[in-house]
């Protein structure tokens, strides 16, 4: 989950929890948006991209649900929201996400669509709860004829001392995630083996010693990687980068992807890619909501309102076609 930085958004994300809409009804793929071509755009504007803070976008493989984080006045969870009928539900908290007193985030929809894998902060068993994000390991809830099952950790040989966050899947179930260290992160590569995952390997990216990087997404084919990398540029803020595998657990250097995704002043915090490979999702916070502006005379009820729509300087997740961005290995 590393460097999940709020920037001093706690009065916003105040502001913009109250009196939320409900959003209008949509239907359709892609919540009936048109899709988009080179240039990033809102992703499902007031069920996503909603006003408070969000990123990690996971679909299902059918297209159905769609899950991802959302952080609000010191909590985060995951939400979710699905088509019923053809129309989409109004969003709302997953239903494994069962208290607030811990952490759940980043969530990823596994290719058959039957678990969902996740970081959260609930303890392992045998430890007491600590606050913050102490705790960060990999959990995952599996489908269930009544939904989904109780939340249970992986492994040992993935949810270590150390902190596991941003779970990523090939299509063949090979697991990709961060593993944090005192003074720095590192991704690992774990192959699923019968019913458990094999011991994990560091995944070699050449050129990346000097680099600080985390929340690498995986393609389906292994064919190349998505990551929140600093050090790439003169102002050392993590940017989205793509590297390029060489072979199964081992890339080439990382190259910062353009202006249009990595925006003046933004830091990178979580980045997918459609299973289709045609969309890349990402988040990002820049304040261009043209009512957002702060005059005079502007009433609280006011200001609520303009607090409460995208685009207000939290995250907010955009999507736009890889065409041309992500190139075929």
């Amino acid at each position: 989950m590393k460097i999940l930085s709020f920037l001093s958004v706690t009065l916003l994300i105040g502001l913009s929890a109250c009196q939320q809409r409900h959003p209008k009804q949509l239907s359709g793929d892609y919540f009936g948006q048109e899709l988009p071509g080179s240039e990033p755009v809102l992703f499902a504007p007031g069920y996503v991209s909603s006003g408070i803070y969000t990123r990690d976008v996971s679909i299902a493989p059918d297209g159905k649900s769609v899950y991802f984080s959302a952080s609000s006045r010191g909590f985060n969870f995951i939400m979710f929201t699905e088509q019923i009928n053809g129309v989409w539900t109004e969003p709302r908290i997953a239903p494994f996400c069962t208290t607030g007193a811990w952490y759940d985030y980043e969530p990823l929809v596994t290719p058959d669509g039957n678990r969902i894998l996740f970081l959260s902060t609930r303890p392992p068993a045998g430890k007491e709860p600590k606050p913050g994000w102490f705790y960060e390991d990999i959990w995952a809830v599996d489908k269930t004829n009544e939904g989904w099952s109780q939340p249970m950790p992986l492994d040992h040989s993935i949810n270590t001392a150390n902190g596991e966050f941003f779970p990523s899947l090939t299509q063949n179930g090979t697991l990709y995630f961060t593993r944090s260290y005192a003074d720095s992160n590192r991704i690992f590569r774990s192959e699923r083996m019968a019913d458990a995952y094999a011991v994990p390997e560091m995944v070699s990216i050449e050129g990346s010693e000097h680099l600080k990087y985390y929340n690498a997404f995986i393609s389906p084919d292994e064919s190349y990687m998505i990551a929140c990398v600093s050090g790439l540029d003169s102002t050392n803020n993590p940017l989205y980068a793509v590297a390029y595998a060489k072979e199964k657990g081992k890339f080439h250097s990382f190259e910062l992807l353009p202006e249009r995704i990595n925006r003046p002043g933004q830091r990178a915090t979580a980045a997918s890619v459609s299973s289709d490979g045609k969309f890349l999702f990402f988040a990002s916070s820049v304040p261009k909501n043209p009512e957002l502006s702060i005059k005079p005379g502007i009433t609280q009820t006011q200001l609520f309102d303009m607090l409460q729509k995208p685009q207000n300087g939290l995250s907010d997740v955009y999507w736009v076609s890889t065409e041309g961005l992500i190139r075929n290995p």
